[in-house]
């Protein structure tokens, strides 16, 4: 199974044994982490593969919203994925 984010050309592995953990889609600017370590936010996403006929996948997509807490320290100086 594929997983296309943004709407880029690039499919990524979809890990399945990971399927019912928690996945990150966006982060807080103020959440304490350094360039490097902090990405864009995943605003769209297509699940591909594994499915009876094409277009279908089978999965079923919950959202939750959850506090994170800050790692500490200050707060990063660049937008989330553009260091």
């Amino acid at each position: 199974m594929n997983i296309r984010v943004n709407d880029n050309v690039a499919l990524h592995r979809f890990i399945v044994a990971t399927a019912a953990q928690p996945h990150l889609m966006s982060q807080p600017k103020d959440l304490g982490y350094s360039c490097p370590f902090s990405y864009q936010p995943i605003d769209r996403f297509s699940i591909i593969g594994g499915g009876d006929s094409a277009g279908t996948t089978g999965v079923v997509v919950t959202f939750y919203s959850m506090p994170v807490t800050p790692a500490g320290g200050s707060s990063s100086s660049c937008d989330a994925g553009n260091p």
